[in-house]
């Protein structure tokens, strides 16, 4: 059951994150890069490191 709540929360975080992305690419003409996180974890910390890293290296994506 937990994992069917799980899925079904991920799916309609997955909806929403784009939607939003689609109406800020037509309103900026930039796409959008969205980044979700699962949980808690060395890895996530050096992956969203490297978000924050690339927004000052590409102007183009929000």
């Amino acid at each position: 059951m937990k994992s069917m709540i799980r899925n079904a929360s991920v799916a309609a975080a997955a909806l929403a994150i784009g939607l939003t992305a689609s109406a800020a690419v037509r309103a900026d003409d930039k796409p959008t890069l969205a980044f979700v996180v699962n949980g808690a974890s060395d890895f996530w910390k050096a992956a969203e490191a490297g978000v924050k890293k690339a927004q000052g290296e590409l102007p183009d994506y929000n």
